[in-house]
């Protein structure tokens, strides 16, 4: 699971960085650039419910195996696109694989941590971190064509972690309705929705305008610092806590990142830029967490529904963050986008407190 989750974010987060480059081969727009990169989520909607449906029948093992060959193609149309179709139609088919080997991941988890969900949720979120930093570092590689050579190559690393994965689940996992009206599962999605927010607005709107003061590579540094201290928040015990404690840890993090995504808005100093987002990074990691073990506390005949729809939330908040903030960003400036992001957190952590914590009061 482990490796089949850093495979996956390692494909997914090379684009950040590459992505003036890419702009510049296509001879893209800024707007048309962040177009490209928010179309990841338009395939990830498919993705989610497609291996939800596979999961629900065979497991998560023909799930896995079909998110990686997903992850393949596209690597091999950036490698011979040059223009905004092509890299658009890639981008579709890397998040639909990704929508399918995220499923895949978390019901493998699922299955195998019933008890302790939320500690092993936080555990595969910082295998994808540590992906998420080898796929910026791969970009260091150079221009628009090696760093997706280079995950096509790792591909067979990924064939075999998806062979390796269960073919049957042993669990009740189902599409019950019910769940849709949890609060629990609201507050779930909203805040995995602002998380995709706070961290495609950094890769696919501000390394843009990241790009004036860095190199290629010391924006893939960047990156995968956000990345590195995601991976270290993901992973902290007071995140995966549940119950009381999960929510102002959640509720924390969500200040901390609205306090941090204005910081970083308004700076011009690339220094600040890399001490920000090691702190937004932490924040993040600790929030999305915090996130998933509130989905997961939801019944088991409901799980697919609940996992689907808050993955889904993500989907949309990485569709919609990064042309939103490159347009306000063009029309106001940086710390408008940045403001806008912020108040969004502000009010999730308000939000919070009329989630209730008890199984027997959660719809």
């Amino acid at each position: 699971m482990a490796v089949l989750a850093a495979y996956d974010s390692i494909g997914y987060e090379l684009l950040g960085p590459v992505l003036p480059a890419v702009k510049e081969r296509a001879g893209a727009t800024p707007l048309e650039a962040s177009l490209i990169f928010a179309a990841f989520s338009v395939g990830m909607l498919a993705g989610f419910a497609v291996a939800g449906a596979a999961i629900r029948r065979t497991g998560p093992r023909v799930a896995a195996i079909t998110g990686v060959a997903l992850h393949l193609v596209a690597d091999l149309l950036f490698i011979g696109g040059h223009s905004p179709r092509v890299y658009l139609g890639a981008r579709l088919l890397q998040g639909f694989g990704s929508g399918e080997l995220w499923m895949a991941s978390t019901f493998c988890v699922l299955s195998r941590w019933p008890d302790r969900p939320g500690l092993w949720l936080g555990r595969m979120l910082t295998a994808y971190a540590a992906g998420s930093v080898v796929g910026p570092l791969l970009a260091g590689l150079g221009g628009a064509v090696r760093p997706f050579a280079g995950d096509a190559v790792l591909s067979a690393t990924g064939f075999l972690a998806a062979a390796a994965m269960p073919a049957r689940h042993g669990r009740t996992f189902d599409w019950g309705r019910g769940v849709l009206r949890d609060r629990r599962l609201a507050f779930g999605a909203l805040a995995s929705l602002l998380t995709a927010l706070i961290l495609t607005t950094i890769e696919g709107s501000y390394t843009l305008a990241f790009a004036r003061r860095l190199s290629q590579g010391e924006l893939g540094l960047l990156i995968a610092l956000v990345t590195v201290t995601f991976g270290i928040g993901a992973s902290l015990p007071v995140a995966s806590g549940g119950g009381v404690r999960g929510r102002k840890a959640l509720q924390v993090a969500l200040l901390l990142s609205a306090a941090t995504m204005i910081a970083i808005s308004a700076s011009s100093s690339p220094v600040a830029w890399f001490c920000l987002a090691a702190v937004l990074g932490v924040g993040v990691g600790i929030s999305e967490t915090a996130a998933i073990t509130m989905v997961v506390s939801t019944p088991e005949e409901s799980m697919l529904t609940a996992m689907t729809a808050a993955s889904e939330a993500f989907a949309v908040g990485y569709l919609i963050a990064p042309p939103a903030a490159t347009w306000i960003t063009e029309k106001a400036g940086m710390t408008a986008s940045g403001l806008a992001i912020a108040a969004a957190a502000v009010a999730t952590a308000a939000i919070a407190w009329a989630v209730p914590l008890s199984r027997g009061r959660g719809a």
